[in-house]
């Protein structure tokens, strides 16, 4: 092969590889031997070195062997180009070699120039390119050069949050919600999110809420989710200038108005029939009664713990799991005596104080279906559910003229001035309340 100065060198000429498309390598050879791929000249460069027996790859290790002997880097991953793409044209030179790349995609220039722009200041970007107008950039300007987060990296930024972790729940409800956001606005990265999107996912949302005629709180729930992830983004992000962005688009949601609350209190005659039904069972008579006592939902009597109450001083103090309010209670005779019972079948070391036969802290859906079946033998109508028990036991109080604050109290509810910690809420805030909700339905 003829030199740059149109001379030979001594000697039978190198055999140098060609790629694909019929370039010469020059500088890189095979032995035929094994199919290793080397370095042509290693006498003069020190020593042999191998680049594996795979083609394109020893061409991409090549290069880059090159180029870092040179105090220069490129980097080509795999799967940027097919083989096809890479075409390599390489001049002859007495002791260097200087290479070019040509005919890769445009995505990998583009996001090699904005990594070189990211990661340089203006003046050098400058001064390296030959570029004068580009030491007038500011930070600003850089920022935007950037590549933006992606929807998938802002919803693993928050799956993957180590300060009050999530449960795993709640990454089902993200996975879930999110990706409907996703699918329904049909953006990549948040940069390519526009206002019409915004407003297309939430008319979306409201149509499929009439549709399945689901509650206000469902729509509630994604609306939220949505911001809440974009919020934990913003703080993690280095540049949040895109997420503030679409965080402002959010603030056109609109929110369907609260159902008015209609409490449905258990007849008198219904919850004793449920009581009696199961009165040969200590735990389920326990749940009924500790459900009324207390004002629970079914998901609140799950979370009891074994220090939540106190047998002996016949109180209950508990903080809700969803609100982290805190729940007071002065429990009865009754309920005393059927949590006794049941403690002396349990058997179990869970903090729990409801265990289920396979040693498992039930869940609300099962005690859901527990009811149901109750209702089935009974013969009751079946669209009484357990939180009936809960509405009748504040319905109860309110008709007695007891306080709404207390009623709160016993509910779990937040009290407007009142600070929710243990010492302000006392289970003697509620002993009046307790007792003519007992009064009602056991006497």
């Amino acid at each position: 092969m003829p030199r740059i100065n149109g001379t030979r060198g001594r000697g039978r000429p190198p055999k140098y590889v060609t790629d694909d498309m019929g370039n010469v390598i020059v500088g890189l050879s095979i032995d035929r031997s094994n199919g290793v791929y080397y370095n042509t000249h290693w006498r003069r460069e020190g020593g042999k070195m191998f680049f594996g027996t795979h083609k394109v790859k020893a061409i991409q290790k090549y290069l880059q062997w090159r180029a870092e002997k040179s105090d220069k880097s490129v980097v080509i991953a795999d799967n940027k180009f097919t083989p096809k793409q890479l075409r390599v044209i390489v001049d002859d030179g007495e002791d260097e070699y200087t290479y070019q790349l040509a005919e890769l995609p445009e995505s990998t220039i583009i996001e090699m120039c904005r990594t070189f722009l990211s990661s340089n200041s203006p003046h050098t970007a400058a001064q390296k390119l030959g570029i004068p107008k580009l030491s007038l950039l500011d930070d600003d300007d850089i920022s935007k050069i950037k590549p933006p987060l992606t929807l998938d990296n802002i919803r693993d930024i928050y799956l993957n949050r180590t300060i009050n972790p999530l449960s795993k729940n709640q990454k089902n409800e993200v996975l879930s919600w999110w990706g409907q956001f996703q699918s329904i606005i049909n953006a990549k990265t948040i940069r390519d999110i526009t206002r019409q999107d915004i407003s297309s996912y939430q008319n979306q949302i409201h149509d499929l809420r009439n549709k399945k005629d689901y509650s206000p709180t469902w729509i509630k729930h994604r609306f939220d989710l949505i911001k809440t992830v974009l919020r934990y983004a913003q703080k993690q992000a280095e540049d949040s200038t895109d997420i503030n962005r679409v965080l402002g688009y959010c603030q056109q949601f609109v929110y369907p108005k609260k159902n008015p609350p209609k409490p449905k209190p258990i007849s008198k005659n219904n919850y004793n029939k449920l009581l009696d039904h199961v009165r040969d069972n200590p735990k389920y008579r326990s749940m009924l009664l500790l459900s009324l006592n207390c004002a629970m939902y079914p998901i609140d009597v799950t979370n009891v713990r074994l220090d939540d109450i106190n047998l002996e001083n016949r109180t209950l103090i508990m903080q809700r799991q969803k609100t982290g309010v805190i729940r007071v209670a002065v429990l009865w005779g009754e309920t005393v005596e059927a949590i006794t019972d049941y403690l002396r079948t349990k058997t179990d070391n869970s903090q729990y104080l409801y265990i289920s036969k396979i040693g498992k802290k039930y869940k609300a859906i099962r005690l859901r279906r527990l009811f149901n079946s109750w209702l089935n033998k009974l013969g009751l109508d079946s669209t009484l559910c357990w939180e009936h028990i809960r509405d009748g036991a504040q319905t109860v109080g309110a008709r007695a003229g007891i306080p709404l604050d207390t009623i709160r109290y016993l509910m779990g509810h937040k009290v407007s001035g009142i600070t929710d910690h243990y010492l302000m809420r006392s289970p003697d805030l509620v002993r009046e309340l307790c007792e003519v909700i007992r009064k009602h339905y056991l006497e």
